[in-house]
């Protein structure tokens, strides 16, 4: 299931409920066309999952519009990688790796100039789980 939510009145809102058929780009596309269609105007900036596909359908039928990620979805997926590469344990029991995992997370807050920079501080700060 695909959600679109927008604000109304201050409130975040969910406004369509998709189910799709897949993950495709193509049927993103489709879905962003049809919404496009029935409603106007067109938005100023979109936050989405890391969903690739989403994304470049998005910027095919907004050009121009600017793209956000979602935290939650950001600290999910730092998650599952965490999750791949067998180091749940290390982040669970440990205080000093649950720290990092943190402050990747809070690299999204960080200006994009500044990132590689910051990853590399957050590198130097931890164990060697980053190795």
């Amino acid at each position: 299931m695909y959600s679109i939510h927008g604000s109304i009145r201050g409130k975040k809102l969910p406004l369509l409920y998709s189910l799709l058929p897949n993950k495709d780009q193509k049927t993103y596309e489709e879905l962003f066309r049809i919404v496009a269609q029935h409603v106007r105007r067109k938005p100023d900036y979109i936050t989405i999952d890391f969903e690739k596909a989403a994304e470049n359908a998005f910027n095919v039928i907004y050009p121009g519009c600017e793209i956000l990620g979602c935290f939650f979805h950001f600290k999910k997926c730092i998650w599952k990688h965490i999750c791949e590469l067998h180091l749940k344990k290390e982040f669970l029991e440990n205080q000093n790796n649950r720290r990092t995992m943190k402050n990747l997370a809070a690299l999204a807050f960080v200006p994009p100039n500044n990132v590689v920079e910051e990853f590399g501080r957050i590198k130097e700060n931890a164990s060697d789980i980053l190795d």
